[in-house]
């Protein structure tokens, strides 16, 4: 297995991987975009090589981005949404 198999694969096996689904879950309720980045705290992405994905989504890094969270970026609307946030719609 390789480094950044076994990255996901720790990702996959902690809280964080429900944080993950929750908020790719979310954005895909409040947005029609089938283009989704995530991005996670350096920490929780270490191991991770570039170009490295999770459910269809690329896998950045983002220090803005709390430990243990998951960010997600939205191509149509060029948003970032949190789980629970909504879009603001007057943009």
């Amino acid at each position: 297995m390789s480094d950044w198999e076994a990255a996901l694969e720790r990702i996959l096996a902690s809280p964080l991987s429900k944080e993950i689904h929750d908020a790719q879950a979310w954005a895909q309720t409040i947005t029609n975009s089938g283009h989704l980045e995530l991005f996670l705290n350096p920490d929780d992405a270490k191991g991770l090589s570039q170009g490295c994905s999770l459910w269809g989504m690329p896998i950045r890094r983002s220090i803005g981005v709390e430990r243990g969270t998951a960010l997600i970026f939205d191509h149509l609307s060029g948003k970032y949404i949190r789980k629970g946030e909504q879009l603001d719609s007057t943009s």
